[in-house]
């Protein structure tokens, strides 16, 4: 055999032997997937100290904790702003959600959160009425009379139309109604003037609703004021809808005011098996819809050409 390959020569077991050599007590003190077995020198397995090896996986422990940590509690806040938001689009209010979070503690799912708001939150801050939806709806005033004597088709003083005619326009939202009637219509009624279901006059008082014209006795003569004139100034005032059946042709020529308010923001009805039902095109053909007429929308100035489609827009158009 040649010299190089001669195993028992002492330069080939300098050269062949293992380059990392650990002894018998280095190896049962460490584990067998210790990082040092890398090594090459055996000293680094015996004399290495395992407190630093220690120490830093301490500290990297601690850097992947509060991180962690600092993640985690960023994505809460913004899951908590995202429950508050989402809250609040369900239509409650923002102390109430804030109130829940605190009794419930952080981080609870939607579901509790809800949950709690439906059982603990305020009446009036579920489903809130949307103050935009009131306030462009015109204010609604109605001829007490004219409505009571048409519900009960000219012969019953009819309180129940009254009442009902008030119902349809709260069904739509309005909340500024008000009812003018005579001041003698409080009274008892009599034989002579029958009147149906008069308790409900009371009612509509209570709340607010009517507004009683003047009206007196003198030496057993009764006089009464004449209440379209306060209906239409009401209406003047406050830039609302008069709902009568009369066309107040006595006052029209009266004054200028007046007759922009017949003309313009006058809403007739009819009784439909005792319901009130106004027309959906109050104007006529060609006018506004009852929605415009009965929001803001339809203050334009603007006039409708009764040419429609076929207008020339010449000189004389107005």
């Amino acid at each position: 055999r040649g010299r190089w390959e001669d195993s028992s020569h002492p330069e080939y077991s300098s050269m062949h032997r293992p380059l990392c050599r650990a002894t018998g007590s280095a190896r049962r003190l460490l584990p067998p997937d210790d990082s040092s077995y890398e090594s090459c020198s055996e000293e680094s397995h015996l004399s290495l100290s395992r407190q630093t090896s220690g120490h830093a996986s301490l500290i990297a422990d601690s850097m992947v904790s509060s991180s962690l940590s600092s993640n985690f509690s960023s994505l809460s806040i913004d899951g908590d702003n995202k429950l508050i938001a989402h809250a609040i689009a369900l239509g409650y209010d923002e102390t109430d959600v804030e109130r829940a979070l605190s009794h419930m503690g952080p981080h609870m799912s939607q579901e509790c959160v809800l949950s709690w708001l439906l059982a603990n939150a305020s009446p009036s801050t579920l489903y809130p009425v949307s103050p935009s939806i009131s306030s462009n709806l015109r204010p609604i005033i109605i001829d007490g009379s004219n409505i009571a004597m048409a519900h009960g088709r000219r012969s019953i003083f009819s309180c129940s139309g009254i009442r009902e005619c008030i119902s349809f326009f709260e069904r739509r939202g309005h909340d500024d109604i008000l009812v003018f009637l005579p001041a003698y219509r409080r009274e008892k009624p009599r034989s002579q003037a029958p009147v149906s279901d008069h308790h409900i006059l009371e009612e509509l008082d209570e709340k607010g609703k009517i507004v009683w014209t003047p009206s007196r006795r003198i030496e057993g003569r009764r006089i009464v004021c004449h209440d379209d004139r306060y209906i239409l100034r009401t209406a003047i005032a406050k830039e609302g809808i008069v709902v009568s059946n009369d066309e107040f042709r006595d006052l029209s020529k009266e004054d200028a005011s007046y007759k922009t308010v017949i003309d313009n923001r006058l809403l007739m009805y009819s009784f439909v098996d005792g319901r009130f039902m106004p027309p959906e095109d109050p104007l006529g053909r060609g006018g506004p819809t009852l929605d415009q007429f009965l929001s803001n929308e339809s203050s334009s100035k603007t006039h409708i050409c009764p040419y429609g489609k076929k207008c020339t827009y010449g000189k004389k158009c107005k």
